[in-house]
């Protein structure tokens, strides 16, 4: 009898363990999409955020008044030509 209640103590010990470890290991990193377009993708599938983050990787001069989406699909593909 004592080995079952040692077998059933180290259970939740187990189970413990593993769920210290997931915390220890943090947030999942974010997807790793591609630092610059590419001729096959639907640019204006991305957001502001990951098309301006893309322009940045790309050194591409953003014209004056560049302030809408579109502008920012259009500066990349123009990269891409």
């Amino acid at each position: 009898t004592a080995s079952a209640a040692s077998a059933s103590a180290k259970a939740p010990e187990g189970t413990a363990s593993v769920k210290r470890k997931a915390e220890d290991e943090g947030p999942a990193p974010p997807s790793k999409a591609p630092a610059t377009a590419t001729a096959s993708e639907d640019l204006s599938k991305l957001s502001v955020k990951e098309l301006k983050s893309r322009i940045q990787a790309a050194g591409i001069q953003l014209p004056a008044g560049a302030t809408e989406k579109a502008d920012l699909v259009a500066a990349l593909k123009a990269s891409m030509a």
